[in-house]
């Protein structure tokens, strides 16, 4: 198909490059993949950095057992569904 990653391109004149190589984009590279996996690894350091985010039962535990005042003042009996915690899937 043309305009497909790792594959030649059909914008070209003869799917080929002025210097005459093939014109192919992104073969041999996960680009999405490179990129996305970036991005998770800073939303998680600034998570974990900035208090958004856990990886320790023990804060949420913590949490459910000395709700702040806030969470007494609009009724919210339960930390859980208001805490992300994560985990690696490796």
């Amino acid at each position: 198909m043309p305009g497909r990653l790792g594959r030649s391109l059909n914008w070209f004149s003869n799917g080929k490059f002025s210097g005459g190589e093939p014109a192919v984009a992104g073969a041999g590279q996960e680009w999405a993949k490179t990129c996305l996996a970036a991005a998770y690894e800073m939303w998680l350091k600034y998570g974990l950095e900035n208090g958004l985010l856990t990886r320790r039962r023990k804060t949420v535990a913590k949490m459910e057992r000395a709700p702040p005042l806030y969470m007494k003042k609009y009724n919210i009996t339960s930390a859980k569904s208001r805490c992300l915690s994560v985990r690696r899937s490796e």
